[in-house]
């Protein structure tokens, strides 16, 4: 505090921020909100007015320890039909693997799926 017993934020407190008409508690709380609807870092960086690296680093730092993130590793074959697929679709590489996941998980098709080259 001041001598006016003003509360002043320091740097590295949480700023609230609002975006269309949705305040966060912070910056690193829209990134997180942003990245779980599936949202890539440019689109994070559009909607926040921030810099893409500056999402990319914020991203890093609010999913760090979270238990419902995972990271994928495609052949690059697969990578480029994938990009290939969410191009199409309009949509970001991200968004679309974990829409095809979530569609595998939540229709039971793990097993049709694994299942598949062993008949």
């Amino acid at each position: 505090m001041d001598r006016r017993g003003t509360r002043h934020q320091t740097m590295g407190s949480p700023k609230p921020i609002t975006i269309d008409g949705q305040t966060f508690s912070s910056r690193s709380a829209a990134i997180r909100h942003f990245a779980a609807n599936g949202l890539s870092n440019q689109q994070i960086a559009r909607a926040t007015g921030l810099d893409r690296d500056v999402v990319e680093r914020l991203k890093h730092s609010a999913l760090k320890g979270t238990s419902d993130r995972a990271v994928v590793y495609l052949p690059p074959d697969l990578a480029t039909r994938l990009r290939a697929q969410a191009d199409r679709r309009q949509t970001s590489y991200a968004q679309l693997a974990k829409a095809v996941l979530c569609a595998v998980i939540e229709d039971n098709l793990i097993d049709a799926v694994l299942e598949r080259n062993d008949g």
